[in-house]
């Protein structure tokens, strides 16, 4: 590709010529080939952090990864529009795109001032969760640019550990509706998971963004009666229905109630519709919250059998015990971590 023809992440994070070869007996098409120059690659993102895998089941993952804003050999690069998680082997060959709740892991860049220096870690934190491919060792970050259809080949890379035995780790999963006078603008914001997942975590004793992920967000509408009376500022409304699941990981201070750690009288109304305003508002999204319905949570307990999942409503406290003493006892087989 000449450099007239190249976007500007190409031209600014890949070197001017780059030497590639094919993999072995390599029969999948779809494969990219393998770069053997040496600083081929001139750009990746700084000072990431991972969770251990949550998920005990296995050939599953649960991961929280966090990191920070692309950075090229003049600072802060952000000049496209995603960053993408792959599942890579530890040649950095890549496997799949991993997955957050129900699409590709991206990440939306929040445009760092371009040339500066100091990285900030926790910029950016994505939780994905799926099916492992085999042969994956690494997860891989790596910027994008959709309008080109061009990611860079290789990126940071996360080893990865599959954790296949542990303590049972339950997920919480739920949903919540509260209304706003632009639903459809905020479910089309491209940080709308976001502003949902961190807002969640706030409204939570306990809860941390990592822990949480939004798993659909729904709209429906209906024309308000306040605006019906104000022809002049007459406009559609509505409500939002988010779909979301919560995992209580070893060693929070949730794990030891089980499946009672979470209920739906646990979320604080006032301070979700405040969280979501405020969230929204970093993003520059104006938002007015209210009306906030909480549903009747679920509780799953995930076993390292790799069975299917018991699944039962979060309100037995006898049940909570039993999770909590099945907790106690695993715990003494102990886990890995991502490296």
């Amino acid at each position: 590709m000449s450099a007239q023809a190249a976007s500007p992440l190409q031209t600014t994070c890949m070197a001017s010529s780059v030497q590639v070869e094919c993999p072995l007996n390599n029969n999948n098409t779809a494969r990219l080939p393998r770069m053997t120059q040496a600083d081929s690659v001139q750009c990746q993102v700084c000072s990431v952090n991972a969770s251990i895998d949550w998920d005990v089941r296995p050939d599953n993952f649960w991961v929280s990864i966090g990191f920070g804003p692309n950075m090229g050999a003049n600072g802060y690069y952000e000049n496209f529009d995603q960053y993408r998680v792959m599942m890579v082997d530890e040649m950095g060959m890549v496997l799949g795109e991993a997955t957050t709740a129900n699409s590709r892991a991206t990440v939306i860049p929040i445009h760092q001032p371009a040339g500066a220096t100091c990285c900030p870690g926790g910029a950016y934190r994505i939780n994905l969760k799926g099916a492992i491919p085999a042969g994956m060792t690494h997860f891989m970050i790596v910027p994008a640019n959709t309008a080109a259809d061009f990611y860079v080949p290789l990126g940071r890379m996360i080893a990865f550990t599959d954790i296949k035995e542990g303590p049972v780790v339950t997920t919480i999963s739920g949903k919540f509706v509260f209304q706003v006078g632009n639903p459809a603008e905020l479910k089309a914001n491209p940080h709308a998971v976001k502003i949902l997942e961190k807002s969640i975590a706030k409204s939570l004793k306990g809860v941390e963004e990592s822990m949480v992920t939004v798993n659909d967000i729904k709209v429906a509408r209906r024309l308000s009666e306040n605006m019906r009376r104000l022809e002049e500022k007459r406009r559609l409304a509505g409500s939002i229905q988010v779909d979301y699941t919560i995992i209580i990981p070893p060693g929070s201070p949730l794990a030891a109630m089980g499946m009672n750690a979470i209920s739906k009288d646990s979320f604080n109304a006032t301070t979700l519709s405040a969280a979501i305003e405020s969230e929204a508002a970093k993003v520059g999204l104006t938002v007015s919250v209210s009306d906030v319905v909480v549903s009747e949570v679920q509780a799953t307990a995930l076993t390292p059998t790799g069975d299917e999942p018991i699944t039962g409503a979060a309100s037995s406290m006898a049940g909570g015990v039993l999770c909590a003493l099945l907790l106690a006892i695993a715990t003494l087989t102990g886990r890995q971590s991502i490296a």
